[in-house]
């Protein structure tokens, strides 16, 4: 049983149906409610789609709890939704860019770590992945924001793995490069 943030659409969306075609269960979140609902259709009895903006705690909650409530558990959290951020540079960017970009990509990763992991502690497993980037490894790939963002997710990652670990949850995250999806698309001026 997997919860999928950003589910609707790019690596969120492949994930959900790698996931049921092997034989998982997926709640699929998102904000883009039209493209979760179509794809929860496509999959079937072995999804549900539910709107969460994962800036909001409650939301995020709620998702956890839906999968626990359906489904009796939960082995696997993504935490993936996210989007660019802030462009502004470092010199230049406003207070209010800055904690939108770090709400949204770095502060949810934590929420999702830390409800998820509420469950997977009373099951005594679990495995949490979030969405990294490689714009975590090397300045310049990114806006400012959006690459702080994601090397805090980077070492969010080892700091929860260490703590969790003793309670049989493991804790990764991946660093993707560009990858063709509608988030690089629309970045790129692609149109995707």
């Amino acid at each position: 049983v997997a919860v999928i943030t950003g589910g609707a659409s790019g690596i969120g969306r492949s994930t959900a149906i790698k996931f049921v075609e092997r034989g998982g269960r997926v709640v699929i979140s998102d904000i883009q409610d039209d493209a979760g609902a179509t794809l929860a259709r496509e999959l079937g009895d072995k999804s549900v789609y539910m709107h969460a903006d994962v800036t909001q705690e409650a939301d995020i909650i709620a998702i956890v709890g839906e999968a626990d409530r359906r489904w009796g558990r939960l082995d696997l959290m993504f935490n993936n939704a996210g989007a660019g951020g802030d462009p502004a540079s470092v010199d230049t960017i406003s207070a209010e860019g800055w904690d939108r970009t770090m709400d949204l990509l770095l502060r949810s990763a934590l929420l999702g770590i830390r409800h998820a992991s509420t469950v997977m502690k009373r099951q005594g497993h679990g495995t949490i992945v979030s969405t990294s980037s490689s714009a975590a490894r090397m300045p310049g790939l990114a806006a400012t924001a959006y690459s702080v963002a994601k090397m805090g997710v980077l070492y969010l990652t080892k700091c929860a793995a260490f703590e969790l670990a003793a309670y049989s949850i493991r804790v990764n995250c991946v660093c993707p490069g560009l990858i063709a999806t509608p988030l690089i698309g629309k970045a790129m001026g692609l149109g995707l």
